[in-house]
Order: C-alpha cells, then sequence, then structure tokens
C-alpha cells in the first residue's frame, strides 16, 4: 500500500510541474514575433500538448494495472474466505443431520455395527434424504469438491450397550482444496471438527487436539486435506463406544477417554518423553539400558541369565544362573552353598591387613605375604614339615601336662608323659621329679616324686638338676627330673 500511495504521489508531482510549464510558455507568448515564429512556436506547444496527453494516459493505465493487481489479491482472498465458511457451514449441517439420524436409528447401526468388518458400517446419502434429514438441493459433496463418507463406529458388545460413534469424513479430494482449507474449516467449526495435513496424512486431529485417530482405524488410506466431523461429540459420552477413543488430553469427568482397554502394538516403534512406567510386570526381548539413576526394586530382581555391571550393590541377589561383573562386588557377607571358587594364582586377600590364603602351584596352599598363621585351637595334618620347629608353651620338669604335648624348658624340648612334663626321651626312661630346699646347710623335700613318694628317684634313674635358684639368706630351691 506504501508503494503505490509513493508512486502517486511521484506521478501527480510530475504532472503539475509538466502544467506549470504550459501556463509559463503561455503567457511568455509575444503577439508581435514574424508570423513564421509564431507559426513555429504554435506547432512546438501542440507537440508538446500531444506529449503530455501521451504521459497522462500511461499513468492512468499504470494506476489501473496496480489497482488491478492488489484488488485482485483481495478478492481473491474474500472468494477464499466465502468457500472456507461455504465449506464450514455444510459440515455443520451434515452434522446435525447424521446426528439425529444417529439418535433415530442407533438400535440398528449398533447391531449392524457389531458384526461388521472392523466393527464399521456406514450410511449414504440415499438414507439421510429418504428419511428427510437431507433436503433435495443438499448432498454428501462440499463446496471444495470432496465428497463425505458418514461411517458409524460400534464394537462387539454394541449390539448390548447400544454404543456408537458417528464420524464423517470427506474423501481428501484436493482438486478445487488449497494446501490448509482443511484446517480452516476445521477452525470455522471448532469442537467436533477435525483434518488432516501433508506432513500427517494418516492422522485426523480434532481442532486445539481435542482427539485424533488414525485414519486406519475407520479403515482409510492416508490423504492430506481430509475434512472430519466427530458427531460423537454432540450426541454426548454416555452414547459413544469410548473403546475407540483415546484423548490426548485429561478430562476429570471422563477418565475413561484416557484409559487403554486392549494392548497397544508399537510395531517396533519407540515410547519417548516417558516420565514413569507403572505396572504388573516388563518383559523385554532384549536388554533394558537405563541412561542415569538405578534400578530400584522392594521385591526381587531375578534373572535366568547373567546380570553384568560394574558395581552391584543389594541386601540380596538371588540368580538361577551365573552373576558377572567387570568390576568389582562388593557386600558387608557373602554365603555360598558350594565352592567359593577363584582362577590363577590367586585366593582369599585381606585388603586391610595385606594377607591372606593363595596358590601358586597344584600343591600347596600358601600363606600370602609371608604372613604367620595363628589359631588357639588345633592344627592337624598327616605330617608337619619344616626348617625347624618351636614351641612357646614353657614346660618345667615334672609340672603337669596333657598328653602328647612338646614344650621347652631351659634349652631342652620337654615332652608330655603321664601328665608330667618330662625331658624329650620315652615315656619308660622318665623316673619322675622332684623339687628340694636347701637352708642353713639343711635339705627340705618341698615336693615329692611321685614315682617314690620323696625327694628321690627310683632305683636305676639319675637326678639331674635342672633348675636351681634363691636367695642365699633364705635358701635355694634346686629342681630335678629322674633320668633313667
Amino acid at each position: 500500500m506504501m508503494k503505490i500511495n509513493k508512486i502517486k504521489s511521484y506521478i501527480s508531482l510530475q504532472l503539475a510541474r509538466l502544467n506549470k510549464q504550459i501556463l509559463t510558455d503561455k503567457n511568455n507568448r509575444q503577439d508581435d514575433l514574424p508570423r513564421s515564429v509564431r507559426s513555429k512556436r504554435e506547432k512546438l506547444n501542440f507537440a508538446r500538448k500531444a506529449g503530455i496527453t501521451g504521459i497522462e494516459m500511461a499513468v492512468v493505465l499504470v494506476l489501473l494495472a496496480v489497482g488491478a493487481t492488489y484488488g485482485v489479491t483481495h478478492y481473491t482472498q474474500f472468494i477464499n474466505h466465502q468457500v472456507t465458511q461455504s465449506a464450514a457451514d455444510h459440515l455443520q449441517m451434515l452434522t446435525e443431520a447424521v446426528s439425529n439420524y444417529t439418535l433415530d436409528n442407533r438400535a440398528a447401526l449398533a447391531t449392524t455395527a457389531s458384526t461388521s468388518p472392523g466393527y464399521i458400517t456406514s450410511i449414504s446419502e440415499t438414507d439421510l434424504r429418504s428419511g428427510g434429514y437431507l433436503r433435495s438441493n443438499e448432498s454428501l459433496t462440499n463446496p471444495l469438491g470432496q465428497t463425505y463418507q458418514v461411517l458409524v463406529k460400534g464394537s462387539a458388545t454394541s449390539a448390548t450397550d447400544q454404543k456408537i460413534m458417528p464420524f464423517i469424513v470427506s474423501d481428501g479430494n484436493d482438486t478445487l482444496a488449497e494446501p490448509g482449507d482443511a484446517r480452516r474449516v476445521a477452525n470455522a467449526i471448532g469442537g467436533t471438527a477435525g483434518f488432516t495435513t501433508a506432513e500427517e496424512p494418516e492422522t485426523i486431529r480434532g481442532t486445539n487436539n481435542l482427539w485424533e485417530f488414525d485414519v486406519a482405524q475407520w479403515g482409510l488410506s492416508a490423504a492430506p486435506e481430509r475434512i472430519a466431523s466427530a458427531v460423537f461429540y454432540d450426541d454426548g459420552v454416555g452414547q459413544m463406544d469410548l473403546s475407540a477413543l483415546l484423548h490426548r488430553n485429561y478430562d476429570p469427568a471422563n477418565p475413561a477417554l484416557n484409559r487403554m482397554n486392549t494392548a497397544i502394538d508399537m510395531n517396533g516403534n519407540n515410547v519417548t518423553g516417558a516420565n514413569q512406567f507403572s505396572g504388573v510386570s516388563a518383559n523385554l526381548s532384549s536388554a533394558l539400558t537405563v541412561g542415569a539413576g538405578g534400578i530400584n526394586s522392594t521385591g526381587n530382581v531375578a534373572s535366568s541369565g547373567q546380570v553384568s555391571g560394574n558395581t552391584v550393590v543389594a541386601n540380596a541377589i538371588a540368580s538361577n544362573g551365573s552373576i558377572s561383573a567387570a568390576g568389582n562386588v562388593t557386600a558387608s557377607s557373602m554365603y555360598t552353598s558350594n565352592w567359593f571358587r577363584t582362577y590363577g594364582a590367586t585366593g582369599w586377600y585381606s585388603q586391610t591387613y595385606g594377607g591372606g590364603w593363595h596358590m601358586s602351584d597344584s600343591t600347596w596352599i600358601r600363606a600370602y605375604g609371608g604372613k604367620s598363621i595363628y589359631t588357639p585351637g588345633t592344627i592337624q595334618g598327616g605330617y608337619i614339615q619344616g626348617n625347624a620347629i618351636r614351641s612357646i608353651q614353657y614346660a618345667p620338669p615334672g609340672g603337669g601336662c596333657s598328653g602328647g604335648s612338646i614344650g621347652y624348658y631351659g634349652g631342652y624340648t620337654m615332652s608330655c608323659a603321664n601328665g608330667v612334663w618330662r625331658y624329650g626321651a620315652s615315656a619308660a626312661a622318665f623316673g619322675g621329679s622332684y623339687m628340694s630346699f636347701m637352708q642353713g646347710g639343711r635339705w627340705y623335700c618341698t615336693y615329692s616324686n611321685p614315682a617314690t613318694g620323696g625327694c628321690s628317684c627310683p632305683a636305676g634313674y639319675s637326678a639331674i638338676n635342672v633348675f636351681s635358684g634363691g636367695d642365699p639368706t633364705w635358701g635355694t630351691n634346686y629342681s630335678y627330673v629322674c633320668q633313667g
């Protein structure tokens, strides 16, 4: 518009300049000029006037061309709006006709749909006209040249529950329709109307995303610029078969609109953008991948195959098969009803104290790191082999002991025979032991030899002093062993 105004202003300015020049030339004309001069000037003025007239005509033609272009654009938009509105009015009329027909013939339609392929039956133009729902000048063809189908969807139980879904949808003929016409017609109607687009020809979408269907649900092929009307919206939820309708948005008054009554076959496609999955179980034919976080369970996590992970932390892990980890398995305790097995020159190792048990050949069980082995209990074997055997049991001769024990006394190895410590010798060569005390040149028997009842050795045995000590003032203790 601004460009046209600029052109008009420029042309008006040029015309004003030309008119001013003509008046100036006329006033400057001198009658006393020679006839020949006046004649030449008059011819020149005539030619000039003729040129001005041609310019004016050209300007008029330019204005007409610009105006025609501008007018045609607006006229085309006006015509398109009128056609869109006419198509919307036609669909509203048809929606009302179909709604009335289905209300009057619900039982018959529900019964027919329950036994039809896909539970879908149809209403013809003849049915609507013969019943007085369409006038003689009304048809199923809209002003865009598209022809509507009137479909009625039921279910296996619709013959008894009388729930059906009447639906009007065009054939998608785009001979007279421009891209976006279907959306414009639907938007002019609102609530019940829907459409398909070139981007999603397989989906009929209601205005404001109130509802949507895959065209295959109605036995249709994908096509752009389909115009549709969900007649069941006008009929009321109580009369619908909601099993074929799933809302994108939450309707608190009708929770069934967000509920599935059958399995969803994704046909190998993904489910993305979900916040939470809730259900009884999950049956996966391949791996379950968790990008972040963990897998939490208040019950058991069971696997008939392998459970692999860098770190597995659990109160209890139960598996019918193997549990494999590329990293560490950390637990407060570990129990096994079978063998605890390791591979290679490994075994059990104490991370805290740096020792443990391991095997580096097929013969010996070794203490890792040269650690000592300690037990207050018993070590039992066929025989014990070593560079040396050292006892830490102090065994004074004649002291009581448990049979078979080995101790030490001074630099001697002591053996326990008949419950008494003796020097390392056979039991037959030991004649007991006794202790005596000397004070002031006199001997006192402080511990009798069990074999003799006094501080003496049996016949054939010699008394060997194995210990002596004390205070010379008070006296000296002497210990003797009878050696045969």
